[in-house]
């Protein structure tokens, strides 16, 4: 994984999904965790993670090599049920959220990403 700004971020470690949804795709694993970096105009680095598994958070290590963050922040996107959405009419039924399972260790975030439910 590389931040926009072209360093190399190591690619998250997770263990695999299920992901049989048809006959054909019996057995396939794909990871559980969807990652991706940028860095703004700033210079922060934004992590971006999805958890493609409805049951289950999942830790992640994320080494930061060669970065030492003073301070960390997050968010997440959430609602009731995992096919909401907002309508014209109903606006915030998925919003963030303040998100602070994470623990911030020298150049490392340990992350407790939840589930998708």
């Amino acid at each position: 994984m590389k931040a926009s700004g072209g360093e190399r971020l190591q690619d998250p470690q997770c263990p695999g999904y299920p992901y049989d949804v048809v006959d054909a795709l019996k057995n396939i694993q794909i990871p559980t965790l969807n990652a991706s970096a940028s860095r703004d105009k700033a210079g922060k680095i934004l992590l971006t993670i999805c958890n493609l598994d409805l049951q289950k958070a999942a830790e992640l290590p994320c080494p930061l090599k060669g970065l030492t963050p003073k301070a960390v922040r997050g968010r997440v996107l959430t609602a009731e049920a995992v096919n909401s959405h907002n309508t014209f009419e109903k606006p915030a039924v998925v919003e963030p959220k303040t998100f602070n399972r994470f623990k911030l260790e020298g150049d490392r975030v340990q992350e407790t990403v939840p589930s998708s439910r």
